[in-house]
């Protein structure tokens, strides 16, 4: 860390399972709350930096992190390894099977905090929360009116 806070290399850890990656971080600001006071005392995990070196082979998309690539590269695959037993929709990711699954049950875990009512789904919940808020995110770019849903 030169006299401005300012680091000039960083190692960054990514763990034993992974190993060490060494990389330049130049022009990187201090941490405020680490403080640290020299670079042989510095670990860190996780550098944000605007530049996104990890690129899709078939798309040429960027990424900031090795697994947000590795997370992408399933939407060029035709793999949809996981099947709802009750509607056989299958999936790509896990994690989408599992928001799927509340389709077919009663269960709607997200609640409103000012009416009460029961969503879901997160995202109907945030969605929701504009009636009561009345923002207006979404602009249309001819007119400049704005919408509560895209």
């Amino acid at each position: 860390i030169d006299e401005r806070g300012i680091y000039s290399t960083a190692k960054l850890v990514l763990g034993s399972a992974v190993g060490e990656l060494e990389e330049a971080a130049v022009g990187l600001p201090a941490h405020p709350k680490r403080g640290a006071t020299g670079i042989g005392e510095l670990e860190i995990r996780e550098v944000i930096v605007d530049e996104k070196p990890f690129q899709c082979s078939v798309c040429e998309k960027a990424f900031k992190r090795a697994w947000e690539l590795f997370s992408h590269e399933v939407v060029h695959n035709e793999e949809r390894p996981f099947r709802c037993d009750l509607c056989q929709a299958s999936f790509k990711r896990h994690s989408d099977f599992k928001s799927h699954r509340l389709v077919h049950t009663e269960e709607r875990p997200f609640r409103c905090e000012l009416c009460g009512k029961r969503f879901k789904r997160s995202s109907n919940l945030q969605e929701h929360r504009r009636i009561h808020s009345g923002e207006r995110p979404f602009r249309c770019p001819r007119c400049a009116k704005s919408f509560k849903t895209p």
